[in-house]
């Protein structure tokens, strides 16, 4: 009886299936592979609620070719792409998400792929057969995106690198990398690194630079390769191109052989200070930040909460008050974490912190042991003869 019932069960599955094959043309859980007839001309793929995979095939020669990814329109979105069922592998993180035109977003692909803001990736196609997906990883399933196929190395010729890396000639050729780095620096910008990752937008630059004399091989100064200086060496990456395709080679790293003009790229962007905000509180006591070393503790409890507050000095004689800083710095920092105060019973010349135990409401006052890193500072309301404890005078 048992094992008519699993036959009829099993029957009833394979019809299930054979109908929604029927009706669809594949089973449920296939993705329509569109073939790729045209190369190095962008195309549009689609995402929507309930659709976010896209598949492509491509049919390429011996040197294989690279597809080159971007999203467009609202900001937000990112892709991952597969190549061959392989590994998905995540497209650059995007800006936060963003969908009004004052925002300056683009449904031109070209544009937005010089935008960094937009995700965007460059992935290597083997040569032969190749199919590839395009799968949506983070952002809204509204926005799509452009992809197209391009030869190997990725060489676009429309591709403008806006305020991008450039080849500088203003200080002439030199021979030194602390020569190299000051022309860039007179040139408000610092020596290039160049990698694997992003030797597409290298390879742009260097292609298109009227100080390179391909002929057929010359040579930059660099900063950096795969983030190593070397211990800080005469870099020199040689290039070669082909007469041919146009395609830039990296003919390799060496020390510098004779005079070069530098590769140099805009410096890194240093981001802001968050100023800090107030974690915990309860009445006239709280805990606020993070701050930076450079952020004193007046200024970060003023800027959190206001020019009525200043960095606690806490004492013997508030019990109460003991047990509500340290419930508050634990609830903030977590257990055997320090709050930075102003000081015990009075101000205090050297740093010290209200150290938390293993649970809430209790603690100690110690001397902190990270003085460089990011702070949380105890701060409580003036009162009118200061903030001087001294057991309450």
């Amino acid at each position: 009886m048992a094992t008519s019932t699993r036959h009829r069960t099993l029957a009833m599955l394979a019809l299930i299936l054979i109908t929604l094959t029927a009706a669809t043309g594949k089973a449920p859980a296939e993705i329509d592979v569109t073939p790729v007839t045209k190369l190095n001309e962008w195309t549009a793929f689609p995402f929507y609620a309930g659709h976010d995979s896209n598949a492509f095939s491509v049919t390429l020669g011996p040197g294989g070719g690279m597809v080159v990814v971007t999203a467009v329109g609202c900001l937000g979105s990112q892709f991952k792409v597969s190549v061959n069922d392989g590994p998905f592998e995540v497209m650059s993180p995007p800006a936060a998400a963003a969908c009004s035109k004052t925002d300056g977003i683009t449904d031109n692909p070209q544009t937005a792929f010089n935008d960094a803001r937009y995700s965007r990736g460059t992935f290597k196609l083997p040569p032969g057969a190749v199919t590839f997906k395009i799968n949506l990883e983070a952002g809204s399933s509204k926005s799509g995106g452009f992809f197209k196929i391009t030869g190997n190395p990725y060489i676009d010729p429309a591709l403008v690198l806006l305020g991008g890396p450039k080849v500088i000639t203003a200080s002439g050729k030199v021979a030194t990398r602390a020569d190299a780095v000051k022309a860039c620096a007179e040139q408000g910008m610092e020596l290039a690194g160049v990698s694997t990752a992003n030797w597409a937008d290298m390879a742009n630059v260097l292609r298109t630079s009227t100080a390179v004399s391909f002929t057929p091989t010359d040579a930059v100064i660099i900063g950096t390769w795969n983030g190593d200086s070397y211990g800080d060496a005469n870099l020199q990456l040689n290039l070669r191109k082909d007469a041919a395709t146009g395609a830039i080679t990296n003919s390799g790293i060496t020390l510098v052989s004779a005079p070069r003009y530098p590769l140099c790229a805009p410096p890194k962007a240093v981001p802001l200070p968050i100023p800090p905000t107030v974690l915990q509180r309860s009445g006239d006591v709280a805990v606020v930040g993070p701050a930076g070393k450079a952020q004193d503790a007046e200024s970060a409890c003023t800027t959190a909460l206001g020019a009525d507050f200043a960095p606690a000095i806490l004492g013997g004689a508030r019990a109460d008050e003991f047990k509500t800083a340290a419930t508050l710095a634990f609830n903030a920092a977590g257990a055997n974490q320090q709050v930075w105060i102003a000081g015990w019973e009075e101000a205090s010349n050297k740093p010290l912190a209200l150290a938390t135990g293993s649970a809430a409401g209790v603690g100690s006052v110690v001397e902190p042991e990270d003085i460089q890193g990011n702070k949380l500072y105890l701060c409580t309301k003036k009162v009118s003869s200061g903030n001087v404890r001294r057991s309450e005078l």
